[in-house]
C-alpha cells in the first residue's frame, strides 16, 4: 500500500484535507460574508484536525489556528455590521448632462 493511501484511509486526514479545500475555495468567492463564512469552517476543520492527529493536542497549532479563526470572526462581524458602500458610476460627457449625477462628484471629459 502506498504511503498517499494509507494515509487517505485515516479519517482524521480528511480533516485537514476537508480545512484546506474550504480554505482554498473562500478565496473564490467575492461577497465578504461568504468568504469568511468558508473560511471559518476550513480553520475550525484545522482545528479538529489537531487535536485529532496525535496522542496530545497540536496546541501550539491549535493556538495559532484559533488566532486565524478569531481574525475571520471579527471580520466576519465587520462585513455584517458596516453599512454598505454606496458608488457612482456615472461618466459626465458633457454639462447638459450634469443632473443625470446631481448628488456625487461631477466628472467631465475635457477634449483638447
Amino acid at each position: 500500500m502506498s504511503i498517499i493511501s494509507a494515509q487517505l484511509s485515516d479519517p482524521v486526514s480528511w480533516l485537514v484535507l476537508a480545512g484546506g479545500g474550504l480554505q482554498a475555495t473562500a478565496h473564490l468567492f467575492k461577497n465578504q460574508i461568504v468568504l469568511r463564512l468558508v473560511l471559518l469552517a476550513g480553520t475550525l476543520h484545522y482545528i479538529a484536525y489537531y487535536f485529532a492527529a496525535s496522542a496530545q493536542p497540536l496546541w501550539p497549532a491549535i493556538m495559532a489556528t484559533a488566532t486565524l479563526a478569531i481574525g475571520a470572526v471579527i471580520g466576519l462581524y465587520r462585513a455584517l455590521t458596516s453599512p454598505p458602500k454606496v458608488t457612482c458610476n456615472c461618466l459626465i460627457l458633457s454639462e447638459a448632462n450634469e443632473n443625470v449625477c446631481n448628488d456625487h462628484e461631477v466628472l467631465r471629459v475635457v477634449k483638447k
